[in-house]
């Protein structure tokens, strides 16, 4: 067979919806399982416990700032036991952050091969976004079962905290969506991403209630959506008290960044290869 009798496949930019791609991504829906799985060994690789850091990690860290912040310092948790209220927090947190780190970095770490191989850009972020699956099927079990030993058990509403964790990823990704393209042209941004992370988990009721800020001041906490989903979290596993309006605010900035995030991403993924 000669060479002009080789079928041609001609990648044409698309408009309007058609532009994310999202039959591409159904099709070729196993490349996100591939990927995925890729992140996940790369994590654990070349590591003695290798799966059990997943668990070790969370625990040790929950018992040190238990004893800083719930012992030393004695912050406050609503009235229920401080582990349990710092696990749920950080937890959550830490969901958020590992995603947002792998997306905002997604394609940049790709480099080589978005310049070899063409598949649906959106792949990038979004397999990035969900590689800590893994974690949250081990972890999230884990918080359950510190529950019982210090005796509070989950409550019923516990079956809703899978969407608020999706919701928190959905965050994170609508994020990263708009900082990947930005930091293949400035590298700056990743490193100060990390910097707003770090500041982040302080502005966010990680180790802290919403209850300690004083009433007038808490409207400001509905400009951090984590503060929402955080709430809503605890109020699922053990009925900590949560403000429906942080939720609503919070579901809502989802909802935008995601969508706005996912036009603006596809908009300058066609240049990805020449800026790398």
């Amino acid at each position: 067979m000669t060479t002009d009798a080789l079928p041609v496949t001609i990648i044409e930019p698309r408009r309007g919806w058609q532009a994310l791609e999202l039959d591409q991504l159904w099709r070729y829906r196993h490349l996100l399982w591939m990927f995925m799985v890729r992140d996940i060994k790369a994590a654990q690789k070349q590591t003695v416990l290798g799966f059990f850091w997943i668990i070790i990690s969370p625990l040790v860290s929950v018992a040190m700032m238990t004893v800083v912040f719930g012992q030393m310092l004695s912050v406050p948790s609503d009235g229920f036991p401080y582990p349990i209220f710092l696990f749920a927090g950080q937890f959550l947190w830490g969901q958020f952050s590992g995603a947002f780190t792998g997306a905002t970095n997604s394609v940049v770490s790709q480099g080589t091969l978005i310049q070899k191989v063409y598949i649906p850009r959106l792949f990038y972020p979004i397999s990035a976004a969900l590689s800590g699956l893994l974690n949250i099927c081990i972890v999230f079990p884990l918080i359950l079962i510190v529950m019982v030993i210090l005796g509070t058990p989950p409550l019923w509403t516990v079956v809703f905290c899978p969407l608020i964790i999706i919701l928190v990823l959905a965050t994170a990704l609508g994020i990263g969506l708009w900082l990947a393209p930005l930091n293949v042209t400035y590298r700056d941004v990743g490193r100060i991403a990390g910097y707003l992370l770090t500041l982040g988990m302080y502005a966010t009721p990680v180790i802290y209630p919403v209850t300690v800020l004083p009433e007038r001041y808490r409207w400001i906490m509905a400009f951090n959506p984590l503060a929402g989903y955080i709430e809503a979290f605890r109020a699922c596993l053990y009925g900590a008290p949560c403000d429906p309006q942080l939720l609503i605010s919070a579901i809502a900035f989802t909802a935008l960044v995601l969508v706005s995030g996912a036009f603006f991403y596809t908009r300058l993924a066609g240049r990805f290869a020449d800026v790398i």
